[in-house]
């Protein structure tokens, strides 16, 4: 078995740090060590939609093609969620809760700003909308963007689901960073209609920067935080018989 050689090296580890300790809590980390599944059959459902929308899609099949975007979407959704699912044991569709709603929810409107400031931009242009025309024109793109932040949302857990990134080392960031990042993105709107050819990098940029800079004034989870707080540090002897060792895709009290 392939997975052996990282076994053997993980269990020398535990023995040589571990040996006689009394284990008191595992919290998993990161599932990157977890490379073998079974492919639930959701996943194979995902995939199954996936390539009946890109398939109805170039082959003009009617009335399909007309609905490719949500078709491919959905079975990408479905998909991502059951390999998560199965790597991690929890995911956005199993447990999401409100949060799924309103990721749903949220989803559209979001996206609409975009397009919004596309209208002055002119940065992108979808192909085949002449298959719908007025008011049902304006209806299908809303629910197809229903699908933007869930599908963000999976693939970034998808990611972490096979790969365990390193958290950098902390950045002395001043304390006026998230106001100064607010600041600076509400900036960046105006300039998006006054010199649309020049400016146009920053749709994608002032967005995350005002977003990014609320979540941290409001204390939450946010890149600003992450660069400020560095490498968790957690795992240094906190006193007393208690530690914490990361090894692997586990990390153990004891």
């Amino acid at each position: 078995m392939p997975e052996l050689p990282e076994l053997d090296v993980l269990a020398e580890n535990l023995a040589a740090r571990l040996g006689g300790a009394r284990v008191a809590a595992v919290r998993v980390v990161s599932v990157a060590a977890l490379k073998t599944f079974d492919p639930p059959i959701d996943a194979l459902v995902g995939l199954a939609v996936t390539g009946f929308g890109w398939g109805t899609s170039l082959a003009g099949t009617e009335p399909f093609r007309g609905y490719w975007f949500n078709l491919v979407w959905t079975g990408f959704i479905l998909a991502a969620d059951a390999v998560v699912w199965a790597r991690a044991g929890r995911s956005l569709l199993h447990g999401g809760g409100w949060r799924l709603v309103a990721m749903f929810a949220l989803s559209s409107p979001f996206w609409w700003i975009f397009e919004v400031a596309n209208w002055r931009l002119e940065n992108w242009r979808y192909v085949g909308t002449t298959v719908h025309g007025g008011q049902a024109h304006l209806v299908l793109k809303t629910i197809s963007f229903l699908f933007v932040l869930p599908a963000l949302a999976e693939s970034r857990d998808l990611l972490r689901s096979f790969v365990r990134f390193p958290q950098p080392p902390a950045v002395p960031l001043p304390p006026w960073t998230a106001t100064a990042l607010l600041v600076l993105g509400l900036v960046c709107v105006p300039l998006l209609y006054l010199f649309p050819d020049q400016a146009y990098p920053l749709v994608w940029l002032a967005p995350l920067a005002v977003l990014d800079a609320v979540a941290r004034l409001r204390g939450r989870p946010s890149i600003i935080g992450l660069v400020r707080r560095g490498r968790d540090d957690r795992g240094r002897h906190r006193g007393g018989r208690r530690h914490r060792l990361s090894v692997g895709a586990e990390a153990l009290d004891v």
